[in-house]
């Protein structure tokens, strides 16, 4: 009860402020531009802070590539920005008007949304009592709760991700939603149903129109397509989808059946990483933090990594005619008989008639606390996982039978292994992408081991990324916590004999690993922000007294009434969002915002347009 009371004040306090701004805000009502006697409408929720009308050049080609007549309604909600409790009002106040407008009675719907406004509507028409034939997501996506156990939602559904999208990223948009809705749903019409198309070279922004918000100028990538050619091909996208489903053309679903394939062919790299890494949102789910958590038995989990036995093959060394069986477990590394859990230690035992060596190793994941929102602004890989693995000098001693010192353990193993899943990442990715990111991105680098001298040390010391200048290069330094223990450790380092309840704590070498996803990921989308980013857009003026303006890509005195992000220009406007300069000179740019600031107080400007690299 006192939630419900909550409820309806949030509730009270949306329509009122519904109310206050109704002559500020501004519905997209537009009729067909085609004729005939099917008719359907497609009503579409806005992305955070953009006016209803950024997407009527989009709307248009729409209407210009369906088959049937479209009308199409986008209601303007309150500081431009959908609200779910005021929705259902909203679309019926919009329907009303397209009724008005001519609107027949029988009139087929589509829903959709851009950014934002795809959570927000797809929360509305999944409980809607409105005959919907189908929903529209751009740059967004199908939250989690649909894929687990298996994927599951009641309304046909498209989903169209750019590229180069900076905020719902491809990793998420693209890759993990066409992994449950297309590679792993078991239902035969799932391509029709439910398909996941990407549109090369485009970002985030480019559903829209006009000058981006300051908030996606922040986190998008700059795109490699011009807006018209974005707004043709996504229409092209609707159209085709909308006419596949109300079966309005001979060559309906073409073109939606086409894109698919070269999106598959797109996602395929990532998907594999993923896959690699044992992901907690794709092939992984019985693990810690995951939606299988609850299948997990004192510690341990039923899923596992694919990339941890890699590692400790590395670790092995070479084995002759020895064969290796590495299997990987999920876990609780911390897990100890202690806490009602057990202890979870990698072991290794050789069969001489078969001539292979079995090792069980365990590992856990761990996730950027942001991904739980399932907003797409956090990696969606893993930022380490923690392995548990044998020593080489004690896979060897086993197999050989001979004594092997414990300086075979010197190499830096775990650096040696995460040089790897960068590697592997760099050689499956494609072709474009891994040139783009030859020529933009920021690359990693690797660092020593850092030894731990214990268990919990090593546990809490995550696998750190900095972000360094080396000759004169922005790189992420990549260093992995390692902890090593010879076979005697306990001999070595303590008076008296091991009680029998205590496990052995020698032959081990546990290392923080790079997950071969978060390398891919890099390599895909963040690891272009530092050159890609709208907000670093800036570029070196060749005075350097002049300042770079990303609005138009110029360079400019920094009060020159011809300067768009000129002090003046932007208090004239009325909007920081009009004239967010970037310069290239931080403390010109600084000096520049300072009167945008005191002009207007509504919003403030962050100067800091780059996010830190330091991830997780």
């Amino acid at each position: 009860a006192e939630y419900m009371g909550i409820l309806d004040y949030c509730t009270c306090f949306w329509m009122l402020l519904a109310l206050l701004l109704s002559g500020v805000t501004s519905d997209v009502v537009l009729s067909p531009t085609k004729t005939g006697s099917d008719h359907a409408a497609f009503i579409f929720f806005q992305g955070a802070e953009v006016p209803a009308d950024r997407y009527t050049p989009l709307f248009k080609l729409i209407q210009a590539a369906a088959p049937m007549p479209l009308w199409i309604g986008s209601p303007d909600f309150p500081l431009n920005t959908p609200i779910p409790p005021l929705a259902g009002n909203y679309v019926n106040s919009i329907l009303q008007k397209l009724h008005s407008a001519g609107m027949p009675a029988n009139t087929t719907l589509f829903f959709g949304g851009h950014s934002l406004g795809t959570t927000i509507v797809q929360g509305y028409v999944a409980n809607a009592t409105l005959p919907i034939s189908g929903l529209i997501l751009l740059a967004g996506y199908l939250v989690r709760s649909h894929n687990y156990p298996s994927f599951s939602f009641p309304i046909p559904t498209l989903t169209v991700a750019g590229e180069l999208d900076g905020l719902a990223r491809i990793t998420r948009t693209g890759a993990e939603a066409y992994y449950h809705q297309i590679q792993i749903n078991k239902d035969p019409t799932a391509s029709k149903r439910y398909p996941v198309v990407m549109i090369h070279g485009m970002n985030h922004w480019q559903f829209a129109s006009g000058t981006p918000t300051s908030f996606v100028n922040l986190r998008d990538l700059k795109a490699e397509i011009n807006i018209d050619d974005a707004h043709k091909q996504a229409a092209a996208l609707v159209a085709d989808y909308m006419a596949m489903i109300t079966n309005s053309s001979s060559s309906a679903g073409t073109l939606i059946a086409n894109t698919l394939k070269t999106t598959q062919a797109f996602l395929a790299p990532i998907i594999d990483a993923y896959n690699l890494e044992g992901s907690i949102h794709l092939n992984a789910p019985n693990q810690f933090g995951g939606p299988g958590q609850s299948t997990c038995v004192k510690g341990g989990c039923s899923d596992g990594s694919k990339w941890v036995p890699v590692a400790q093959t590395l670790i092995a060394g070479d084995t002759g005619k020895v064969k290796l069986n590495v299997t990987n477990n999920y876990v609780q590394v911390s897990s100890t008989p202690i806490t009602g859990e057990e202890f979870h230690l990698p072991n290794v035992t050789f069969d001489p008639k078969t001539l292979v060596a079995f090792i069980p190793t365990y590992a856990q994941g761990s996730w950027n606390v942001l991904d739980k929102t399932d907003t797409a602004f956090a990696f969606t890989s893993a930022s380490e996982l923690a392995a548990k693995l044998m020593s080489r000098q004690c896979t060897q001693i086993a197999i050989t039978g001979q004594d092997v010192p414990f300086s075979v353990d010197d190499p830096d193993f775990c650096m040696m292994a995460n040089e790897q899943a960068y590697q592997w990442a760099l050689d499956h990715a494609g072709e474009t992408t891994r040139t783009r990111f030859q020529n933009y991105g920021q690359k990693y680098v690797f660092a020593a081991d850092e030894a731990k001298s214990g268990g919990p040390f090593f546990i809490d010391s995550p696998l750190s990324f900095k972000t360094e200048t080396i000759n004169g290069t922005s790189v992420v330094v990549i260093a992995a916590p390692m902890q090593k223990t010879e076979k005697d450790y306990w001999k070595d380092h303590f008076p008296f004999p091991r009680p029998s309840w205590i496990p052995d704590p020698g032959c081990f070498h546990y290392c923080k690993l790079l997950s071969p996803a978060r390398a891919m990921e890099w390599i895909y989308v963040d690891g272009l922000r530092a050159a890609m980013s709208n907000s670093s857009a800036c570029v070196e003026c060749t005075d350097a007294s002049r300042v770079f303006c990303w609005v138009d890509g110029k360079c400019y005195d920094p009060k020159s009434p011809e300067n768009p992000c000129s002090p003046a220009n932007c208090v004239a406007a009325n909007s920081i969002d009009n004239c967010a300069c970037q310069s290239c000179s931080d403390a010109t740019c600084a000096a520049n915002h300072a009167t945008i600031i005191n002009s207007n107080t509504r919003r403030s400007v962050k100067q800091s347009l780059i996010p830190d690299q330091d991830q997780d």
